[in-house]
């Protein structure tokens, strides 16, 4: 055998030992033998909530958990209050067992009385709360997530 057609076979090889790594996890091993079953994938799911309307401002946010992150685009919208001094990543965050966790990365929009976040978490498992804190002179939104 030439040795480039050895090097293509280890390659090719390697190519398929990392491709089947992606897709299948080792459940046993013999000496020379290996049972490989599918990984298991992670189900996305995505959940909308809304607090209805208090004081004149409705908060609402479509969670999206993702495998490694929890995805919020938080929404305030209102016909008759400021919204632009809501700083998104100091005032929306969640809270599991008592503790508030903040947004890793906040990308903000809007002006006036409609404004928008895209908020990246780290990963929590249900239920938690999503907070919003002083906005439309409520000191504290909560809206759950089971």
């Amino acid at each position: 055998m030439s040795t480039k057609l050895a090097y293509l076979l280890a390659a090719i090889s390697i190519a398929a030992v990392w491709y089947t790594a992606e897709e299948y996890q080792v459940v046993s091993q013999t000496p020379g033998v290996s049972v490989l079953k599918p990984q298991e994938t992670f189900q996305e799911t995505t959940i909308s909530v809304s607090d209805g309307g208090q004081n004149e401002v409705t908060f609402s946010a479509e969670i999206v958990t993702e495998s490694e992150a929890i995805v919020v685009s938080a929404a305030l919208n209102t016909h008759s209050v400021d919204l632009n001094d809501i700083e998104f990543a100091e005032q929306i965050f969640l809270r599991k067992d008592g503790q508030d966790i903040y947004a890793r990365e906040v990308l903000a929009s809007g002006k006036d009385h409609h404004r928008s976040a895209n908020m990246q978490f780290p990963q929590l498992t249900k239920p938690y709360q999503l907070v919003a804190k002083d906005v439309g002179a409520v000191p504290e939104r909560v809206l759950h997530v089971n």
